[in-house]
């Protein structure tokens, strides 16, 4: 008879006294520092002002059952206090900010403002506000926003009173979803925040993408490289900004690396990360149409392109000369088809840009 030895049994092992634990310890040591739940709530001019309590939990990699999985334990936090600011800037766009300070930096505050993100101010929109002890509640003409105190779970609600928006509070041990915290690791910061993804829920956006329309089942890392074809996950350009078919689109202001992760380590959940010490992001609610237009109010609408932009493109993935390029236009003119514009990839260009097209 054999006798089963711990090596029989590596869901009963820490991987602390393991090589994967040394060569990981580093990576997995994040401090997670979370709201939880409310000390004192300000109204303000534009909403309220949280002051929350805050509780620590460390990532640690274990084994069960043969499979990796990072549990979270708790810890001293290295944050004694988080601030949450919720407020409307419109009837149906509202703005979370979590930060540090009970005023949250402004990130592009030495860039013009047409030049940034986020190009808009708070609309002077009429809310009324109620505190009943348990719950905050900010309401709109067409919105309504609730704040549990003692979970500090917050959910949105349309005016027909259907929920819209609903932030995901985790409080199971491991770590496949990590919900609004502030992480720490050798003294650089990371911000977290994750919400409920519904089942049937889709989610689109995320900016230029080569893998299909729909987000789900997608993590996706936010760092602009020239992707060499369209066969890649690489972007030229990332746009924080999704669409959900339940309603509701999101903004992320934040200028640092982000990651996005929609229902992959966990399917009913939608979470995103920003390389910072604070977050702040926007909620939008209504149709695709209405989501867009309050997107574009809070980053700026372009201007209309000129009319030639709207004719018929010519394009190929290169041309290696202005004498192609010439020859290409000759045949254009002598055979008379239709084109309005010829596209250049001058990346390819081997002559001087003094050629005339």
């Amino acid at each position: 008879m054999n006798i089963p030895n711990d090596n029989d049994f590596p869901q009963f092992k820490s991987v602390e006294s393991t090589q994967i634990k040394k060569a990981s310890a580093d990576k997995y040591s994040v401090v997670h520092n979370r709201p939880e739940r409310v000390l004192n709530a300000e109204k303000t001019e534009n909403g309220v002002l949280l002051t929350l309590s805050v509780s620590a939990k460390k990532a640690n990699l274990s084994y069960t059952h043969e499979t990796a999985l990072y549990l979270l334990k708790p810890c001293d936090a290295d944050i004694e206090e988080l601030f949450v600011r919720v407020e409307p800037w419109s009837e149906t766009i509202f703005r979370v900010a979590l930060s540090r300070e009970k005023e949250p930096r402004d990130p592009f505050a030495n860039i013009p403002r047409e030049m940034r993100m986020l190009t808009a101010k708070p609309e002077k929109v009429r809310f009324d506000f109620s505190d009943n002890g348990s719950e905050i509640v900010l309401k709109t003409a067409k919105t309504e926003i609730h704040i549990d105190k003692n979970s500090f779970k917050i959910s949105a609600y349309d005016r027909s009173g259907k929920m819209f928006f609903s932030k995901r509070k985790n409080d199971f041990r491991t770590a496949d979803v990590c919900d609004m915290s502030i992480g720490t690791q050798g003294g650089e910061y990371i911000s977290f925040e994750a919400l409920d993804l519904d089942c049937g829920e889709v989610i689109y956006g995320l900016g230029e993408r080569w893998d299909g329309i729909v987000r789900n089942g997608r993590s996706v890392d936010f760092y602009n490289k020239d992707a060499v074809g369209v066969t890649s996950k690489r972007s030229y350009i990332n746009i924080p900004f999704y669409i959900s078919s339940k309603g509701y689109g999101l903004f992320l202001n934040s200028g640092a690396k982000t990651q996005w992760d929609i229902g992959c380590d966990d399917c009913s959940a939608l979470q995103f990360s920003a390389a910072d010490d604070q977050m702040e992001y926007f909620v939008m609610q209504g149709e695709p149409k209405e989501i867009i237009r309050d997107y574009c109010s809070l980053t700026g609408f372009a201007p209309l392109p000129p009319l030639w932009s709207f004719g018929l493109w010519m394009s190929r993935n290169s041309y290696v000369s202005w004498d192609v390029v010439n020859e290409i236009a000759e045949k254009i003119r002598e055979y008379d088809i239709p084109c309005d514009v010829l596209h250049l990839d001058t990346a390819w260009f081997k002559t001087d840009w003094d050629c005339d097209l």
